[in-house]
């Protein structure tokens, strides 16, 4: 039988747990669901033979009612308190997890909330958080949205409902890594503290060249009844 190879368990509070006594006295059913998530749990069990937990631990799917407090009993240990959503948990681990193969790891940690669909998207936005990553391939920011800063992972195209940039500014929405739709709405998206005097060049000089394109174009015609 080959040898295990032993390795702690890092939980929020930084403590490096090393036996299931110590798990339990530093239980954070977050960091839990996490390695429930990506298999690191069992292994951890395995590796120190904790074999009875390992069995309970295998029966589980993460789609169990009340999964925090089925994985805790399982554990021995109880739920520490905080409000968190055991689905969102797995889907954030998993999503990071497909993640690792393009970012680094210790930037991904500092990723905290990333949204890889719109209902992802609102779903955040409407529990209050500040800062979400978009990992998609299309998003729109809502006018009910407010005092968000939007990050995109792999250059998002983003729509927004603002129809103006007077509208859009009041939302306070901040967007980096982003693609937009159309032009109108990079007018009315962007940030750049000049961007209103570029686009009133950009229109003066997109006339202007129509007018010389008109004027060239008559006078051609003018040379062909000569």
């Amino acid at each position: 039988m080959a040898k295990q190879i032993k390795f702690p368990l890092v939980m929020k509070n930084g403590v490096q747990v090393r036996d299931i006594e110590n798990l339990r006295e530093n239980f954070d059913i977050v960091s839990a669901i996490e390695y429930f998530t990506t298999g690191k749990l069992e292994r951890w069990l395995e590796s120190n033979y904790y074999d009875d937990i390992l069995e309970k631990i295998q029966r589980l799917t993460g789609n169990e009612e009340d999964f925090a407090k089925v994985l805790a009993e399982a554990l021995g240990a109880k739920v520490n308190a905080g409000s968190f959503d055991s689905t969102d948990i797995i889907r954030q681990t998993k999503l990071k997890e497909e993640l690792k193969r393009y970012i680094e790891e210790k930037e991904l940690e500092d990723m905290e909330y990333i949204a890889e669909s719109q209902k992802n998207l609102e779903m955040l936005v409407d529990a209050g958080h500040k800062k979400i990553y978009l990992y998609g391939d299309e998003f729109t920011i809502l006018k009910q949205m407010e005092n968000v800063e939007c990050i995109g992972i792999n250059a998002p195209i983003i729509s927004v409902q603002a129809e103006s940039r007077e509208e859009f500014r009041n939302q306070n929405i901040k967007l980096k890594g982003v693609k937009f739709v159309n032009t109108e709405t990079k007018k009315i998206a962007m940030d750049e503290p000049i961007i209103d005097e570029y686009y009133t060049v950009l229109d003066v000089l997109t006339s202007y060249i129509g007018k010389v394109k008109k004027e060239m174009g008559g006078s051609r015609h003018g040379k062909d009844h000569i």
